[in-house]
């Protein structure tokens, strides 16, 4: 069980991408999208949403 969203994706982007991989969003977005990836020490990509 989550103790909410913000916690969930944390986890989330942990058990779902490796090391090595990269975290791709679209912009404009929830920033936590990318604290995310910074957190859990993964690189973020960023994509303008056209």
């Amino acid at each position: 069980m989550s103790n909410g969203i913000i916690p969930a994706l944390f986890e989330l982007v942990e058990y779902i991408c490796k090391r090595d991989e990269k975290v791709i969003f679209l912009t404009p977005s929830y920033a936590y999208f990318k604290y995310a990836a910074d957190y859990n020490h993964r690189e973020s990509m960023l994509r303008p949403n056209k």
